[in-house]
């Protein structure tokens, strides 16, 4: 029997990497699931670092929240992307999964847990 040394933590990480504007490049969404911009080279760089150190990544993406058909034409195109950059087939999903530790997304902000307070939002948040 073969017994893997993983640490706790590659156990217990499991980031959710956006794809639009994240993981690809991204200016405006013209309904064409089935095309997808170039990669960005850094966070296929972070993609293969973290899964070399045993963590999971899941592309987490709404091109998959809009129909059937647009769903599997963004799959097809995003399984190639990560095939064309090197990456193994990930799971993809629109879903936020409990599992999820770390979220990697160019349109979130983070809040600092039970606090309710946004970092970077300064102009939306109500401060009275």
């Amino acid at each position: 029997m073969i017994q893997l040394d993983i640490s706790n933590a590659a156990k217990r990480i499991h980031i959710a990497v956006d794809f639009d504007g994240t993981l690809a490049y991204y200016d405006k969404w013209d309904n064409q699931f089935n095309k997808v911009g170039k990669p960005i080279p850094q966070m296929v760089q972070n993609i293969k670092s973290w899964l070399a150190k045993g963590y999971k990544v899941t592309i987490f993406t709404a091109r998959l929240s809009h129909g059937v058909k647009e769903a599997e034409d963004s799959s097809t195109a995003i399984k190639q992307f990560l095939k064309d950059c090197g990456l193994p087939e990930l799971p993809i999903t629109a879903v936020k999964m409990y599992y999820f530790t770390h979220f990697v997304d160019d349109k979130a902000y983070h809040v600092a847990k039970n606090s309710g307070v946004v970092e970077g939002m300064d102009e939306l948040i109500v401060n009275d």
